[in-house]
């Protein structure tokens, strides 16, 4: 029996886990060989991912007990580790709390290859962990950001996933070695759909040949959407209206009543857990979205132009202003810019201006790239 590998993906609740998904994806199809365990701050870890080292090494000692328990070489012994040592890496716990001793557990649950993770506070909790208790499994952070976010540097991490060169420049400005820093662009992989496809989804939607725009809340769900949504409902049945309300089901049902105040047919309102709602970006010409790097990233990939409001955070509104002056996205300042925004991207050229930009700094092969690069770890 092979023993398989750990990849550890470190992740928030709160983030959009649409690349993690993906990379679960590329690991379950091209690398076999891996398991990809994903914690947060609900659960770290299902038990039946749970393919310990520990559990493997005491298969291995009742199946060949000889082998594995004393094999002599020329003037050296190997024997197995003993239960103490397991007890002392277990008590190391002690000197850390909250998320730190968490991941630590995690960690000595799994003994990964490598450990991913995406959010700056989560970096921090981890090396304290690896400091610490002095563990030896390599920590990346993926950063799905178009800037990086200075909070999420640690000198002590052993690498970073970063979306541009750009990015690359402000960590070896900070000190870091380039060498350690990977340009990969997002775990996401799509492919521009033809027109014969998005004709398709659309009559699958009941939707009219009328431009489509897709509205997002984010993976929340932001409050920010509804003032957008009343004002698109205000523009008639000359546009189609996707929205994707997130994990809220309040603004979903404010929304629902909403539509039907108005009795508006050229809408669909969807949340997340709804089965499809993200492929329904595909029938749409043009993404209205609050910050959410996943998504945007996606729309470039798919062709779409992006107009883009209500940075909520510093780090959001650095990535909107970046990606404002790449002109690769229109930034609305206001509720009413957005609207005028939208008719810029749909009815002038602004639109394909735009697209094409995000098109050409994309990579095909991100996806990929990165799962390829996490799996290498397994063999170092």
């Amino acid at each position: 029996m092979k023993i398989k590998d750990n990849v550890l993906i470190v992740t928030s609740i709160a983030e959009d886990v649409s690349g993690i998904e993906a990379i679960k994806s590329e690991f379950e199809k091209n690398h076999k060989d891996y398991n990809v365990v994903v914690i947060d701050e609900r659960q770290y870890g299902a038990e039946k991912t749970a393919t310990r080292r520990r559990k493997n090494r005491e298969r291995l000692i009742q199946s060949i007990p000889t082998f594995y328990r004393r094999v002599k070489t020329v003037g050296h012994v190997f024997t197995v580790k003993s239960k103490n040592k397991i007890d002392r890496r277990r008590a190391l716990s002690n000197k850390l709390s909250g998320s730190a001793r968490k991941i630590y557990n995690a960690v000595l649950r799994f003994a990964p290859d490598v450990i991913v993770v995406t959010t700056p506070r989560l970096m921090h909790e981890t090396i304290i962990a690896k400091k610490r208790t002095r563990f030896k499994y390599p920590v990346i952070g993926l950063s799905e950001k178009f800037t990086f976010d200075k909070a999420f540097y640690n000198m002590s991490a052993d690498g970073y996933i970063v979306e541009n060169v750009d990015m690359k420049n402000q960590l070896t400005a900070m000190g870091y070695s380039s060498g350690r820093v990977h340009v990969m662009g997002f775990p996401i992989e799509e492919n521009v759909p033809d027109v014969d496809y998005v004709f398709k989804l659309k009559e699958h939607l009941g939707l009219n040949l009328n431009p489509t725009v897709y509205l997002s809340g984010g993976a929340i769900g932001s409050k920010e959407l509804m003032p957008v949504f009343e004002l698109l409902l205000d523009q008639g049945d000359i546009i189609n209206l996707i929205v994707n309300c997130g994990k809220n089901e309040n603004l979903y049902s404010a929304m629902l009543r909403e539509t039907e105040r108005r009795n508006s047919q050229n809408v669909k309102l969807y949340l997340n857990v709804d089965e499809g709602a993200e492929d329904t970006l595909l029938a749409s010409d043009c993404l209205i979205t609050i910050y959410d790097g996943s998504l945007i990233y996606r729309a470039f990939l798919l062709g779409i132009p992006v107009v883009a409001f209500a940075p909520d955070t510093g780090a959001e509104k650095s990535d909107l202003k970046y990606l404002m002056e790449k002109q690769l996205v229109y930034f609305a300042d206001d509720y009413n810019h957005v609207i005028i925004g939208m008719y810029d991207v749909i009815q002038t050229g602004l639109g394909k201006k735009l697209s094409e930009s995000a098109l050409m700094r994309t990579r095909a092969t991100s996806l990929k790239d990165i799962c390829t690069l996490l799996a290498s770890y397994g063999r170092k």
